[in-house]
């Protein structure tokens, strides 16, 4: 006889999923009563309620979802989490996502002026960009929008372009990027500002979705002169 092939019903099984959390909620709540589930700053969890208000919004029908509990005893708190297979969010400082790159700028960079192309100096920009916004979400990023790129001054050929990035504010799924590239004499370390802008790039799961990006601190002196200085490009010195 050949086996028939058992088609799985991923609706079904997200349903009978919830079904059981619940159940198993409910099992808890009658030892311990019900629990306003509350969040301390460093817990990345979500509540039972929350992910099942939002799971429609989270993840595609059928995705498993990790779970751990902890039971306590008769008139004890008796916590319940469901914790998303996504990487866990906390909160990433400013200054652990700022990266500075240098390119030799070749003659094969460069056009007829022996001035490195507007075209590869935004490459520069976009690829070291990227790597403030991975290294602030911890997940594979995507460019979304380049904002208006200026270029103040060439970048002669023999000179290093020193990029310049980091993340200067963050929404659900985005990550803003302040850019700045330096034209850098490689013997003397002199430098001029030559090209500005800001990128927004999108993390991604496994999927390839959308998914969400931990919060930016920017409590430290260091940071708010950051974020000031992307804010308030105007303000920028050559330094």
């Amino acid at each position: 006889m050949v086996p028939q092939e058992v088609r799985r019903n991923p609706e079904r099984e997200r349903k009978q999923e919830q079904e059981r959390l619940v159940g198993e909620r409910k099992d808890c709540e009658k030892h311990s009563g019900p629990r306003k589930h509350r969040r301390e700053p460093d817990d990345e969890s979500v509540s039972v309620h929350d992910a099942m208000e939002g799971a429609e919004n989270r993840k595609p029908p059928g995705t498993p979802t990790s779970v751990s509990a902890e039971f306590r005893g008769p008139g004890r708190e008796c916590d319940r989490w469901i914790t998303p297979l996504a990487k866990p969010q906390g909160v990433i400082r400013l200054e652990k996502t700022h990266i500075e790159n240098r390119v030799l700028v070749q003659p094969n960079d460069t056009n007829h002026r022996n001035i490195a192309h507007g075209g590869n100096v935004a490459k520069w920009m976009d690829e070291v960009g990227a790597m403030s916004a991975m290294r602030f979400a911890g997940r594979t990023c995507v460019t979304a929008r380049m904002e208006s790129v200026d270029f103040l001054r060439p970048i002669p050929r023999g000179n290093t372009a020193l990029v310049e990035s980091y993340v200067y504010d963050a929404g659900t799924t985005s990550i803003d990027v302040f850019l700045r590239v330096f034209s850098e004499d490689p013997m003397s370390g002199d430098r001029e500002l030559t090209t500005k802008s800001r990128f927004v790039y999108v993390a991604l799961d496994e999927d390839g979705n959308p998914t969400s990006v931990p919060d930016l601190d920017t409590s430290s002196e260091r940071a708010t002169e950051l974020q000031a200085a992307a804010g308030r490009p105007e303000a920028e010195t050559d330094g």
